[in-house]
């Protein structure tokens, strides 16, 4: 049983996420001829304070003397 396995913040409404899920599973089913009802899709939402990127949390504000490189 193929499984895709999204982290994400939250945000998304249970509609988005049935309709991110039904788009992942289809392209599984497209691109590797995957059978749909075996196709496992797990969304996991982890809340910001908990994200780090460049070594930042990813809710705690930009230094403004930061050169703003992304």
């Amino acid at each position: 049983m193929p499984v895709i396995r999204i982290t994400m913040s939250p945000g998304c409404t249970a509609e988005q996420k049935g309709a991110l899920a039904e788009e992942l599973t289809m392209a599984f089913v497209r691109t590797c001829n995957g059978v749909r009802d075996r196709v496992m899709v797990i969304i996991e939402e982890v809340p910001k304070h908990h994200w780090a990127v460049g070594g930042t949390i990813v809710s705690t504000p930009p230094d403004k003397s930061e050169s703003g490189h992304a």
